[in-house]
């Protein structure tokens, strides 16, 4: 991993123990919660984010509402059947997308470690 990509790497957790404001950090946010409040802040809908995470609208409620617990700041806004992302949530959405394309990179260079690599050289006498 790059000097970079560490740094990015460090001041997204930075930020996702920040916004604690000084409160103790108990559980740290999970790649699926994060994954879900991606996929729910581009489909603003619960039920488009389900589809889309391959599970029930009520797991999508709960996910949600544990970051929100979490983090005490609301992320979305409710009306009726709409939803639309909070300042904190559109603050915190470029962050969990950084941090979800990092481990997606992270799992290729882990899994392209497995393969061989570089040049073969075949001598014919």
């Amino acid at each position: 991993m790059s000097v970079a990509k560490a740094k990015q790497s460090v001041q997204c957790m930075f930020f996702i123990c920040s916004i604690h404001r000084g409160h103790e950090y108990n559980a740290p946010m999970e790649v699926r919660q994060l994954d879900i409040f991606r996929i729910l802040a581009r489909e603003l809908s619960f039920t488009r984010a389900a589809e889309k995470a391959h599970c029930v609208q009520s797991n999508v409620t709960v996910q949600i509402r544990g970051m929100e617990a979490e983090l005490g700041v609301p992320l979305f806004e409710r009306l009726g059947k709409q939803v639309r992302l909070t300042i904190h949530g559109k603050k915190l959405l470029p962050y969990a997308e950084r941090i979800l394309n990092l481990l997606q990179e992270a799992s290729i260079v882990a899994v392209d470690a497995k393969r061989p690599a570089g040049t073969l050289l075949i001598w014919f006498s």
